[in-house]
């Protein structure tokens, strides 16, 4: 009877030791709900769509009549840059506010302003988006996106020498892409993805530029 009760005893012990290890290794692999991410990014921007003028005016041909020109009449490809603060919750849902800069490489040889004077021409935006992460990150190594962005910045035409010229305008841009966890904590509370950082532009109004945009960024996400 004795023999059997000490065993018992050990079988409750070894039980006990083993519910506590699972709570241990399941507190060790647990992610926090929300997590915070930063993300610096980077790419391409390729211009679509027809238009009338810069924002110092309406396109005029030879007879000083105005004329529409379709984007790749006039622009070729060039870059953008920006960074983004969000949060992600339940490692599906990113809501993100960010800057962005998109250069304008406008074919100098087809739009001449008065003088011929050279310029740069660019756009600053603020941008407000939502992705869906397909899977979450919070168990996986890599999960495709779909979201929807909204902008709000200024078109700016800088001639070398003279006061520049902007416009507010705004934009509505779709979202796509995916995240590739590059590094990860022991617990999975913070961790590195190499994340595309693509959407193709839908609407915008007044001179403001539509784009497709394909990018990288580098995001990290952390526990608040």
């Amino acid at each position: 009877m004795f023999r059997i009760s000490k065993l018992f005893i050990l079988v409750l012990v070894a039980g006990a030791l083993a519910l506590l290890s699972v709570e241990n290794v399941s507190a060790i692999t647990r992610t926090a709900r929300k997590l915070n991410m930063v993300e610096f990014f980077g790419g391409i921007n390729t211009p679509h769509g027809e238009y009338d003028g810069l924002v110092n005016g309406p396109f005029l041909d030879d007879t000083n009549s105005p004329i529409s020109l379709d984007a790749n009449q006039w622009l070729d490809n060039s870059f953008f840059l920006g960074l983004s603060y969000g949060a992600l919750y339940g490692g599906n849902s990113l809501f993100q506010i960010g800057i962005r800069y998109s250069d304008y490489n406008v074919d100098r040889s087809v739009i001449i302003i008065e003088g011929g004077i050279d310029y740069s021409y660019y756009q600053l935006d603020l941008d407000v988006g939502y992705k869906y992460l397909l899977t979450s990150l919070n168990n996986s190594t890599f999960s495709p996106h779909i979201g929807a962005s909204a902008s709000a910045g200024f078109t700016t035409l800088n001639p070398k020498g003279f006061q520049s010229e902007s416009e507010l305008n705004i934009g509505f841009s779709l979202e796509f892409g995916g995240d590739l966890k590059i590094w990860s904590s022991a617990d999975n509370s913070n961790f590195l993805t190499l994340a595309s950082a693509n959407n193709y532009n839908l609407l915008s109004s007044n001179s403001r530029i539509k784009n497709l945009n394909l990018g990288l960024g580098i995001r990290y996400y952390f526990r608040p």
